[in-house]
């Protein structure tokens, strides 16, 4: 029996907690959310609830969100867990006028270290009301994984092309979700660098969102980078096919040992 298609968002099962600031909330480490072959969360799925996290920044959840996304990087510091829950609290560094700089912190069950640290800067604007409180139900997703969810295709050894639809929409700004676009930069990015075949794992992951993706489908266009380490790198150019091929998003992915 296949799985009803639900939103991106809603497969993350994040569940955000009264009050704030700081803004917190917990998941379930659930395996759909593992890179193939691996017990781990692949860190554009950690990115996406992040971003859901720190969109609730500085008035906490229930009230209006932040507004658009703008950047967003996420620095691994230690292996994520691989049973349990994760548990995310989030700190305004700045609250402007026209922008919001916030810092996340990830952790596993009873760690006083986080295991992750991410920044994030979001334009201010009336998105509406954010994400309400509580917990969020479990829900199967379709395809076994978040990988096969996405349902990205290969276009050649460098691109991975994503169609546009409303269980992969970011609904207020008009563009897929920020957490889609990560996945398909990680994807794109784990192509070049032979990431899976080597057992590498995502350290570091930059994205910018630099406009909405007005006609699609989605372009996550990979190459591979030197760096000053010899650790691999690899830039993802995100871009609107429909639309000349628009830059849409640019990210840096390094692969590392966690």
């Amino acid at each position: 029996m296949t799985a009803a298609a639900h939103h991106f968002a809603r497969l993350l099962a994040l569940a955000l907690e009264p009050g704030g600031p700081p803004v917190t909330a917990t998941a379930p480490v659930r395996p759909e959310s593992f890179a193939p072959g691996t017990t781990r969360v692949r860190a554009s799925v950690l990115l996406a609830m992040v971003d859901i996290v720190a969109g609730q920044t500085p008035d906490g959840p229930g009230k209006p969100a932040v507004g658009a996304t703008m950047d967003l990087r996420l620095v691994l510091l230690s292996s994520p867990p691989t049973t349990g829950h994760l548990h995310f609290r989030c700190e305004p560094l700045r609250v402007g006028r026209r922008f919001v700089v916030a810092e996340t912190e990830l952790f596993s069950d009873g760690s006083p270290l986080p295991f992750g640290r991410a920044v994030s800067t979001f334009a201010v604007l009336d998105l509406g009301a954010g994400m309400p409180v509580g917990a969020s139900r479990v829900v199967p997703v379709e395809g076994g994984s978040f990988d096969a969810f996405l349902g990205a295709r290969v276009q050649d050894e460098h691109t991975l092309v994503l169609d546009s639809s409303p269980r992969l929409a970011n609904g207020p700004a008009g563009t897929l979700h920020g957490g889609v676009q990560a996945l398909a930069a990680e994807l794109a990015a784990e192509r070049v660098v032979g990431g899976g075949d080597r057992g590498l794992a995502v350290t570091d992951l930059d994205i910018r969102y630099l406009d909405r993706l007005r006609v699609g489908p989605l372009t996550a266009s990979a190459r591979q980078v030197p760096s000053r380490t010899g650790a691999p790198v690899a830039v993802v150019r995100l871009g609107d096919a429909g639309s000349g091929d628009r830059l849409i998003g640019h990210a840096t992915v390094s692969f590392g040992q966690l």
